[in-house]
């Protein structure tokens, strides 16, 4: 059993939805405490070729706030705001029709709590590229307890029979492969590769930019997927 443990963030880059594809089970770590100015509820796209935030205004957003506690600000404007934004930046992209019809499905969704929501768009944006991965949030599943940092993922991938756990890059920096082979799971580190074809057309690398910039230039499904870390 390959288990996948994450942070929800808002339209993750394609790394995000790579190590969804690359295990059987992913967990979506939402009671944890929040992280001002991070990726949960805003992401970087394109506009006149320059990087631009969208973000998901939160109501009372705080550090010492866990994830699935902070709701959404109930005023909407900003929603259309946003659908304009990418509509005006991306409507001659090639993929526009099919990508900003998603994006609309995804945002009417956008409303009351922050982590349901972002669960949702996991789980429709997984549907729109192929992946069957089994998706679940820890808050509703798995009390943490007094559990922190690598002895929370471990307790989880117990919980869950796990033979392995697979964390992107930066997950090198956070664990430590003698802790898991204690539990006897296997830690793996996958490796995003590959930038965005055409940079000399202002195309900049993937990991720089929401999956909806991706999606919008190239088709992505289970192949691109695997073929690209």
């Amino acid at each position: 059993m390959k288990v996948g443990i994450m942070q929800p963030y808002f339209l993750p880059y394609i790394g995000y939805w790579q190590l969804i594809e690359a295990v059987d089970t992913f967990v979506i770590l939402d009671d944890v405490n929040y992280i001002n100015r991070g990726w949960i509820n805003r992401n970087i796209i394109k506009v006149a070729n320059t990087q631009k935030w969208i973000t998901v205004p939160i109501n009372g957003a705080s550090q010492n706030k866990l994830i699935c506690d902070l709701g959404i600000k109930e005023d909407l404007g900003w929603r259309e705001k946003m659908l304009k934004t990418i509509k005006h930046s991306y409507r001659s992209e090639i993929n526009f029709q099919p990508t900003y019809e998603l994006f609309e499905e995804i945002m009417v969704e956008c409303s009351g709590n922050l982590s349901k929501f972002l669960h949702k768009s996991i789980i429709a944006m997984c549907e729109s590229l192929c992946i069957k991965t089994k998706i679940i949030a820890s808050s509703r599943i798995y009390p943490k307890g007094n559990l922190r940092g690598a002895s929370r993922i471990i307790d989880i991938c117990k919980r869950l029979e796990a033979t392995e756990y697979i964390n992107l890059t930066n997950g090198s920096k956070l664990y430590n492969y003698d802790q898991f082979k204690e539990s006897n799971i296997t830690l793996h580190i996958m490796k995003e590769h590959g930038t965005m074809g055409g940079q000399s057309n202002n195309r900049p690398s993937r990991k720089t930019y929401s999956i909806l910039h991706t999606l919008m230039y190239e088709k992505v499904d289970k192949q691109f997927l695997l073929e690209n870390h």
